[in-house]
């Protein structure tokens, strides 16, 4: 990202930004909004409340859409502010590597993905399938730009949508470690990502892959970036699930997040995977400047955005307050 940091150089772009923190929807509202009977009783809340409109201009609901616009304005503001918007790709470079995806399996299906794309990322979704369209990738992040044309060829050879996956997820995390780059938090945040994601990987393939064939397709699917190694995972399949934990918990950082993990679902473990992150934002939650103010500000945005829609969806399949409760995400603020 950045040849040359100096956090003096986001003095004014803190100013701005912790304004902008008391507009995020945090615990105490969470906790408020837990309570609502209904979805539209959380919608007429945040509208109350906080401000936060989540109805169609024409009076019709289109919370994903209002979500999205919510996640957008902000990235638009933090940009604005930055004296290197390359910060805001560490947020939007995740929903880049979902379009491309959709709409490489949505080709050889031939289905449309217009239904799946979400429009919030580094590269508008018009733009996108044009490029795809043209193959002339140059507007794409370099790394998933890259990897197209592979997971074209492995998919044409294995027909298993998989390999677009394991392709495209590699190269996203090339492209965040890239973003990243020159910024110690972020290289450290995005580190952390790839570690907790690859456990939850192992984890996974653990669980439900032939014992024969595990340790081949984590090989395919680990993503780069981490700082746990391939040999570091490599327990898990010499010596089964509950070694793996026992190591995570006695040579990694991560042992809070994989505690009783043999016990818990691969949901509840992404769940305390997310808290883990919010709980390093929260490290650096008082510096008075440096890039780690805007950062967090995006990382707890996307947070409270994915609360909202958690408590929404819930709201709207009649799940009672505690089970919601177990599924939000830990607040910034």
């Amino acid at each position: 990202m950045q040849t040359r940091y100096s956090p003096t150089d986001y003095l004014y772009a803190c100013a701005r930004i912790r304004s902008l923190e008391a507009s995020l929807v945090g615990k105490e509202q969470i906790r408020t909004l837990l309570t609502s009977a209904t979805a539209n009783d959380v919608i007429a809340a945040l509208q109350e409340a906080a401000g936060i409109s989540l109805s169609a201009t024409e009076g019709t609901p289109d919370t994903e859409q209002a979500l999205l616009s919510i996640l957008k304005q902000g990235v638009k503001t933090v940009a604005a502010s930055v004296p290197d918007p390359a910060i805001t790709h560490l947020v939007l470079f995740p929903y880049d590597c979902h379009n491309i995806k959709a709409y490489l399996k949505c080709s050889y299906r031939g289905l449309d993905p217009n239904p799946l794309f979400i429009d919030a990322g580094s590269v508008p979704t018009e733009a996108l399938i044009a490029a795809l369209e043209s193959g002339d990738t140059a507007a794409l992040p370099q790394h998933m730009a890259g990897a197209i044309a592979m997971a074209k060829e492995a998919y044409t050879k294995t027909a298993d949508p998989r390999e677009i996956d394991f392709l495209l997820d590699c190269a996203l995390y090339a492209d965040l470690a890239e973003a990243a780059g020159g910024l110690p938090f972020a290289e450290a945040l995005v580190g952390a990502r790839a570690d907790l994601t690859n456990c939850i990987i192992c984890l996974r393939v653990l669980r439900g892959t032939d014992p024969d064939t595990a340790q081949a397709l984590f090989h395919k699917s680990m993503l780069p970036a981490g700082t746990l190694s391939e040999g570091f995972f490599a327990t898990a399949f010499e010596e089964g699930e509950a070694a793996f934990l026992a190591a995570l918990a006695k040579k990694t950082p991560y042992g809070t997040v994989m505690e009783h993990a043999g016990a818990s679902t691969l949901a509840e473990i992404e769940k305390r995977a997310d808290d883990y992150i919010t709980a390093r934002l929260l490290e650096v939650k008082h510096l008075p400047f440096g890039a780690e103010i805007p950062l967090c500000y995006l990382y707890a945005l996307e947070g409270a955005v994915k609360n909202l829609r958690i408590l929404l969806s819930g709201k709207q399949a009649g799940l009672d307050g505690d089970t919601l409760k177990a599924r939000v995400r830990e607040s910034y603020v």
